[in-house]
């Protein structure tokens, strides 16, 4: 059987909505800039600030029902497994070999719907292909860095955003939140455990949360769950991103000061 004989049909798109990460407006949005400037609608949320690839990896998968690559695969390579991919054909096929073992290649691609592209390369290696997918943006910063292929004006300008960004979003809130808990975490607890944005979120009885070692903008998140009535709200509500205040409610969850009704 096909490796892509289980894909699902969800749009991208409503499924991030549906994890509150973005309104339909952003959606609209980013979608209207695919439009105009290409690249995936992925590449366009990143770009928009929406979503982080970390997350957006998560949603790929959950989209498609192909398993997404971790860091940890991207990270140390063997040259002997980079060999089987010359420089050309991963530049025009977008593709990164992981991991050879018992005759399957592991590759990361950005589509690994894309049948004709395996059958292409299952056909010239003679070996069976394990594709996984990662986002757009990864499989660029991959390509520069194990065939030293140079980043597109884009994507050069996406790394630079980033960079920025994680210098002006450097605030106690998000270095606690990179310490304890992903974004990818955050999508994967949401479509596991809470599943719906009208569960309610319901605060641990604790008499001073003040005491405990959290940063203010969780206290202050803390305090204002019993004023909201659902997920939804809290996400509307909140002063921070749609995103991070999502992932500060999950850390809450995990550290045990929020629970979540799903009545």
């Amino acid at each position: 059987m096909s490796v892509h004989a289980h894909i699902k049909k969800e749009k991208l798109g409503e499924m991030i909505i549906q994890a509150g990460i973005a309104s339909p407006i952003d959606i609209d949005h980013a979608l209207q800039a695919q439009q105009v400037f290409g690249g995936t609608l992925g590449t366009n949320l990143v770009e928009a600030g929406i979503i982080d690839d970390e997350a957006l990896a998560v949603f790929l998968s959950k989209q498609t029902g192909i398993e997404k690559v971790e860091k940890a695969e991207l990270a140390n390579i063997e040259q002997s497994t980079l060999d089987l991919i010359p420089f050309q054909a991963a530049q025009q096929l977008s593709l990164i070999p992981l991991l050879i073992e018992n005759s399957t290649l592991t590759v990361a691609m950005a589509d690994p719907t894309d049948t004709r592209v395996i059958e292409k390369v299952q056909e010239k290696l003679g070996i069976k292909l394990y594709p996984k997918i990662a986002p757009e943006f990864t499989i660029h910063m991959a390509l520069k860095k194990y065939y030293q292929i140079p980043l597109s004006p884009r994507i050069s300008r996406l790394l630079h955003h980033q960079n920025q960004q994680q210098k002006e979003n450097n605030t106690p809130l998000r270095r606690c939140l990179d310490q304890h808990i992903s974004s990818g975490e955050t999508v994967e607890f949401f479509f596991t455990s809470i599943q719906s944005l009208s569960a309610i979120p319901l605060a641990s009885p604790i008499k001073d949360i003040t005491s405990y070692t959290l940063t203010p903008e969780l206290i202050f998140m803390f305090q204002q769950i019993d004023g909201v009535s659902t997920i939804s709200d809290m996400i509307q509500m909140s002063v921070f991103g749609k995103l991070e205040t999502l992932r500060a409610l999950v850390y809450l969850h995990k550290i045990g000061f929020v629970f979540f009704d799903e009545r």
